[in-house]
């Protein structure tokens, strides 16, 4: 049930590892081609976008792993719903691991030790945490464990490079990416009606959308910057291809 979970939740970390491939570039170019305060600056609104669409997808998953188990698994099988949806909110917060602050300041040791923390983390409350709740308890583990490797990993890079990151926006965003995973665990461990749970489901995805409205994340310049930049992505490989 959790090999379930995991796989179906790792679609979150796959999804922005391809958008990675579109921001990444961009990221690097600002990070070493222009001053570190005004690199910084720019780097800050121009991953926000990114950030929001990253969660999107993540608040897909979260909304529709009822949905997709229960589609390609037996009944039986039904105890990894909630292993989805916590897991994708520990891929969710990866987006912040995924910047390049270490290579910058050439501190890349700082990683295989950050990696050392995150392991002796995810080991020690996941001995504890399977014991109590089982498979679920691994999830809950892996979690609370990303957020510590993850805030640490964040508080290093941003001491040797500081990204701008628009932090209001990005807490709405992930705000509503926990408050909608959260739900969809407690509605189903109160046996809600599925109607009602699925009425909640259309809201929260709604409430996404106007969120990305009202902060304004959903432009029609952003929508442009995003399609060029996935545009330029594939003609290169294309090119690659063809060489």
């Amino acid at each position: 049930m959790y090999h379930i979970g995991q796989k179906l939740s790792y679609l979150v970390f796959n999804y922005m590892t391809a958008l990675q491939g579109v921001f990444g570039p961009q990221t690097y170019k600002r990070m070493f081609g222009m001053e570190e305060e005004q690199g910084g600056e720019s780097i800050g609104r121009f991953l926000t976008p990114f950030a929001y669409a990253s969660i999107a997808f993540g608040i897909l998953v979260v909304l529709l792993a009822e949905e997709i188990v229960t589609i390609l698994a037996p009944e039986s099988y039904h105890e990894a719903i909630d292993v989805v949806i916590v897991l994708a909110m520990f891929y969710g917060i990866m987006f912040f691991g995924k910047q390049p602050q270490l290579i910058y300041a050439k501190k890349t040791h700082f990683s295989s030790i950050i990696f050392l923390v995150s392991m002796a983390l995810n080991v020690g409350l996941n001995i504890p945490f399977i014991m109590k709740w089982g498979i679920n308890g691994a999830a809950w583990a892996t979690f609370i464990a990303g957020l510590g490797s993850i805030g640490i990993s964040f508080a290093v890079g941003q001491h040797y490079y500081r990204i701008a990151w628009e932090y209001k926006k990005l807490g709405a965003i992930y705000l509503l990416f926990f408050v909608s995973a959260i739900s969809m665990i407690y509605l189903r461990q109160i046996s809600l009606d599925y109607s009602i749970r699925f009425g909640v489901k259309l809201l929260l995805a709604l409430a996404y959308g106007l969120l990305g409205v009202r902060l304004r994340i959903i432009t029609k310049s952003n929508l442009m910057i995003v399609r060029e930049l996935i545009r330029s992505k594939m003609n290169n490989r294309r090119n690659q291809g063809v060489n």
